[in-house]
């Protein structure tokens, strides 16, 4: 059976259906959002299975790596954080914007985005600084639906300092981007 990484699956009717990935069976609901290769769908009525469309048209990869004074570590060390690597890219036009950070899974890794400058003011809702969230084993990512057209800079670390290694850092949008290395 073809393996499919994010599907949609819907009820023609108000069902239930029973989704097998090797040996669990998953329960859901009318509607859902699959992001796992599956072996077996079934259902006791008609239903369609698509490929979620990407608004991702335009995507760049980073290598980088922390070493040495760049391990910085997360913001709570205010002294070694500044030396972490930063990465800029220039959103032509506003839209959508995926970035992932990749890193060793026996490090827990995250990034601030930092808005450098718009080509509009960003409003109330805006904020000069977003963050992946929790850091996390080895990989974190930030999906951003509305960005202004403008500058950022991105800023990947691991939470303690002096963790060493290499990462991916990946940017993806609906609109052409450029990204250099700052530090």
């Amino acid at each position: 059976m073809k393996s499919l990484r994010s599907c949609y699956l819907k009820s023609h009717k108000n069902n239930m259906f029973g989704l097998r990935r090797r040996e669990e069976t998953l329960r859901v609901v009318e509607c859902v959002v699959i992001d796992v290769s599956l072996q077996q769908v079934y259902s006791g009525c008609k239903f369609s299975f698509s490929k979620i469309p990407t608004p991702f048209t335009h995507t760049k990869r980073i290598n980088g790596q922390w070493k040495g004074p760049s391990a910085g570590g997360c913001g709570n060390y205010k002294d070694s954080y500044k030396h972490n690597p930063i990465y800029q890219f220039n959103l032509e036009r506003p839209g959508p914007v995926l970035i992932e950070l990749r890193g060793s899974r026996q490090y827990s890794v995250g990034f601030e985005m930092v808005t450098v400058s718009t080509v509009v003011e960003p409003g109330p809702a805006g904020h000069p600084k977003k963050n992946s969230g929790d850091y996390r084993c080895g990989f974190c990512y930030m999906e951003a639906d509305h960005v202004p057209a403008g500058i950022y800079n991105v800023i990947p670390t691991t939470f303690l300092p002096k963790q060493e290694g290499p990462f991916f850092l990946d940017f993806s949008s609906a609109t052409p981007l450029k990204v250099s290395q700052l530090q």
